[in-house]
């Protein structure tokens, strides 16, 4: 009886041995992942595109010549009054073809698209040239997108 008790302690212990092991390795690369990250959030951010568009290259057609721009929706209630972010929610993404000129609203965590729709890019207004003696505050301009998404240059 003492032998079967001896190796019964002997296959518990392997065990343990066995899963503490598996657990440290999971951690491990968990760390190592954070640890790319930090050191090249470029990097981060263009695996975060590619895993995005390839989730959405799966539902339809996506323009190849270009690279799209990313946004996360932080407020969806700001949102709203646009036609385009009716059923936005937040969390929900935004990916711009500038040169092709869609847009597309993507909820990641249903996996599907929301909403489709073209994208409106308006050219500022020129600013009329200041007269002398006359201060006026510098402002960039700003490129309107449709309905009222607004993109920096």
């Amino acid at each position: 009886m003492y032998e079967y008790m001896k190796k019964f302690f002997f296959i518990v212990l392997i065990v343990i041995v066995l899963a503490l092991g598996g657990v440290t390795y999971y951690f491990y690369s968990k760390y190592q992942n954070l640890n790319t990250i930090i050191n090249n959030p470029n990097k981060a951010a263009q695996e975060d595109i590619n895993q995005t568009l390839n989730k959405i290259g799966k539902f339809m057609l996506l323009p190849t010549k270009e690279q799209p721009t990313l946004a996360t929706v932080v407020d969806a209630s700001k949102l709203k009054t646009q036609p385009f972010f009716a059923n936005a929610q937040n969390g929900d993404r935004v990916i711009l073809y500038v040169n092709a000129k869609l847009a597309i609203l993507y909820r990641p965590g249903d996996n599907k698209i929301i909403n489709v729709g073209p994208l409106l890019i308006q050219n500022p207004s020129p600013t009329p040239t200041p007269e002398k003696n006359v201060k006026t505050p510098s402002k960039t301009p700003t490129k309107e997108v449709s309905p009222t998404v607004k993109i920096s240059p």
